[in-house]
């Protein structure tokens, strides 16, 4: 609700006060999340199923990136932002997300195009 319509034509909705509209609540609803993830879970453990990481970390990382594509800034969840960082930095991280990543380098240049 927050990355696609910005990013993904086939997700934009017919106007852009609807676009807008979307995108908000895509970001109320994101930033509810990431408080729940931030002063529930991560208080209690490193990652979120305890102390060992696991694939629920590996995919909702791989999830939340996405909000990046739109600027979106993790400051507020120094919890959540510190737990992307360390799930970012498991073996293979990078060679499994290098096709994600050229397709964010692409549509990053086809704005500023």
């Amino acid at each position: 609700m927050y990355a696609y319509p910005q990013f993904l034509d086939r997700y934009r909705l017919e106007t852009e006060s609807a676009n807008e509209c979307l995108i908000e609540s895509g970001i109320q609803t994101l930033t509810s999340q990431l408080s729940k993830i931030e002063k529930r879970y991560l208080k209690r453990s490193e990652f979120l199923c305890g102390s060992e990481l696991s694939v629920a970390d590996s995919f909702m990382v791989t999830t939340l990136m996405q909000s990046q594509w739109g600027g979106f800034n993790f400051a507020m969840w120094p919890k959540v932002r510190s737990w992307m960082l360390k799930v970012m930095d498991q073996p293979h991280w990078q060679a499994v997300h290098e096709a994600h990543m050229e397709f964010i380098q692409e549509m990053l240049s086809d704005q500023e195009a």
